[in-house]
């Protein structure tokens, strides 16, 4: 199987802002989306609140209704973390050698980091594969 390159190294630095989807700054689901658009993936809109019950909440859902649970991380999965517990409210996505992940959050500018570093090993809560949608963004 042939794992499709992704170019994220333009985005490496860029600053968080909660709501941005950039050009210039980021949330988490904001680079998400669009590490997922440079892959050719659609993904689906969201709406992206301060309020880590509001942000869980729209996790949740949108974890429901729009991926599978895996087991193991793969690459492009998405990694789904408990910052302040017991919400999870923050995602990154996994790239390829399995034990990095690409993300941004409140006070880190978009960064890579490994999924068993002691930060995130243990506010890991799963890992979720994007079940295919169609380009007007729905199953």
């Amino acid at each position: 199987m042939t794992i499709q390159t992704l170019q994220y190294g333009d985005l490496l630095g860029l600053p968080f802002r909660y709501h941005a989807s950039g050009p210039d700054a980021y949330d988490c689901k904001g680079l998400v989306a669009e590490l997922y658009r440079r892959l050719d993936v659609p993904f689906p809109c969201y709406d992206s609140s301060e309020d880590p019950a509001l942000q869980h909440a729209g996790f949740m859902d949108g974890l429901a209704r729009y991926t599978t649970p895996i087991a193991l991380p793969e690459p492009y999965c998405l990694a789904m973390f408990s910052i302040n517990q017991p919400y999870v409210h923050h995602c990154g996505l996994v790239l390829p050698g399995l034990y990095k992940f690409l993300h941004v959050r409140q006070h880190v500018r978009v960064c890579t980091e490994r999924l068993d570093s002691p930060e995130w090993a243990h506010r890991l809560r799963g890992f979720y594969r994007l079940i295919p949608l169609d380009p007007g963004g729905s199953k």
